[in-house]
Parts: structure tokens; sequence; C-alpha cells
């Protein structure tokens, strides 16, 4: 499942919450395009990206939850060890 890929530059906490909720899925993919100035581009990186990113409500729901955040490296790797 891949989040956010048409919510560029309007990412909030709040949305990102309420899509790994209703989520059935073992894996997800959340885009974030963050940065701290208005980069201009209306899909561009963004401030909003970078609050939703950096919410205590955010962290606190994936700390509470049974989420566990990686990488691409990391989902190669895990998917490695399970297929020994």
């Amino acid at each position: 499942m891949v989040i956010g890929s048409m919510m560029s530059g309007g990412m909030t906490d709040d949305y990102v919450i309420s899509m790994l909720s209703a989520s059935r899925v073992q894996v997800s993919e959340v885009f974030f395009h963050p940065c701290e100035e208005e980069s201009g581009e209306p899909y561009g990186p963004n401030p909003g990206d970078l609050r939703a990113l950096l919410s205590p409500r955010l962290k606190e729901f994936l700390t509470s939850s049974d989420y566990e955040l990686t990488t691409y490296a990391g989902l190669a790797r895990e998917t490695t060890i399970e297929h020994h």
C-alpha cells in the first residue's frame, strides 16, 4: 500500500494516522517530501510534510501500534532472512 502519493504537499498527521488505521496490509510505503521552507512547487518539498513527519501524535500512534519503521534496504534484509 502506498500512502501520500496523491497528497504530496498536503500530508498531515491526521491523514497518515487515518490511512494506516484503515490499512490491513503488512507493508506500507508513506511518501513525505519535507523541507523547512516553501519550495514554490505544489507537489514538491514543503513544511507541511515536515510537520506531519515530526508530529508527536504520529510518533505516539506508531509506537503504540504494531508498526516497524524501516527502509527499502531493511525490507530487503527482512525478506532475505524470512526466505532462508
